[in-house]
């Protein structure tokens, strides 16, 4: 990116790719000041939620340093339009826990994000929200449907919380969509318990989901070998 923009030959790329945005200095060269050379930008930078959620979900990440680094960044949308730079959100289940705020920031900042739902082709994916029962999913997901349709009021780019959140309520749960649910969130759960060791976060997921009562409780019956 340095020689496209020390030959010129940047203003005729255009520049489009998701980032972790966990770093945006390399060897003396900061991102933020090659980008104003392109004909165009558009950075989705990849996140879970904010604070100790997403630090759990995407290990390695420092929250606050990733959110100077997207705040840094917001200059762009002057520059080349509202997705310039966007949040890229994934729903998890340990996620659910800070869509509110992640709400909150992108009304504060005033960006769009988009958003999508953890992939699952088996009930082994504990992960996704998909996994947890209907009667616990869908007064979490009402709760943070409504707190969206209320602040999209307001700020406008909230609104695609309140369509994607529609979405994944309308979608089959592990439990109606799989015969052998149960078994796979068993296998799922193992596979999280030896993560969490490996990772040094025995706990936290529970700490997470002690949020919502029911879930935690749910989760805690779960009984692996």
């Amino acid at each position: 990116m340095k020689y496209l923009v020390e030959t010129g030959g940047s203003k005729n790329v255009t520049v489009r790719y998701n980032t972790n945005l966990s770093r945006i200095s390399y060897k003396g060269i900061n991102l933020y000041d090659l980008l104003p050379y392109f004909k165009h930008v558009q950075l989705s930078a990849s996140i879970d939620g904010i604070g100790e959620v997403v630090e759990y979900v995407r290990h390695g990440i420092k929250w606050e340093q990733w959110f100077n680094n997207f705040k840094q960044g917001l200059f762009l949308n002057k520059l080349f339009g509202d997705y310039a730079i966007a949040f890229d959100l994934t729903v998890t289940s340990p996620g659910l826990f800070s869509m509110k705020e992640m709400i909150d920031i992108t009304a504060e900042l005033d960006v769009h994000t988009l958003i999508k739902t953890t992939f699952s082709f088996d009930s082994s994916i504990i992960i996704s929200p998909l996994m947890v029962p209907r009667h616990i999913l869908n007064p979490i997901l009402d709760d943070i449907i409504e707190y969206a349709k209320e602040k999209a009021k307001k700020y406008p780019k909230v609104q695609n919380y309140v369509t994607c959140f529609e979405d994944i309520k309308s979608k089959k749960t592990f439990e109606e969509q799989y015969p052998d649910w149960e078994t796979g969130i068993i296998s799922g759960k193992k596979r999280m318990m030896l993560i969490d060791i490996y990772r040094n976060n025995t706990g936290r997921l529970e700490q997470i989901f002690a949020a919502n009562p029911p879930l935690l409780k749910w989760w805690n019956s779960i009984k692996v070998n």
